[in-house]
């Protein structure tokens, strides 16, 4: 692979594939907290979508199920791939 040109590849069926939230690895007073410590991401940036998902759009911020999905790394960079049923909540931009 090309290490500058985007991964290609497609999503399958009624999966939909996020770019997790970052999440918070060090606390208000300075303490370094291990992935442990942190609490599992829940929230993500919908990436890709499989041809039969209908309820999200590339783009969107959702909510999804704690325990759902398959996490893994292309280039230093984490994804999660989740059927569209384990999301929960679709964040609304606010019109300006």
């Amino acid at each position: 692979m090309d290490e500058n040109k985007p991964f290609s590849g497609r999503v399958l069926g009624k999966r939909v594939l996020l770019i997790p939230a970052s999440v918070q690895t060090e606390s208000k007073g300075g303490l370094i907290l291990t992935e442990d410590a942190t609490e599992k991401r829940t929230m993500g940036e919908v990436f890709l979508i499989g041809k039969e998902v209908t309820e999200v759009l590339i783009g969107e911020t959702v909510v999804y199920n704690k325990h759902s999905g398959t996490e893994f790394s292309i280039r230093n960079k984490k994804y999660v791939i989740v059927f569209e049923s384990e999301i929960s909540f679709v964040l609304e931009q606010e019109e300006k």
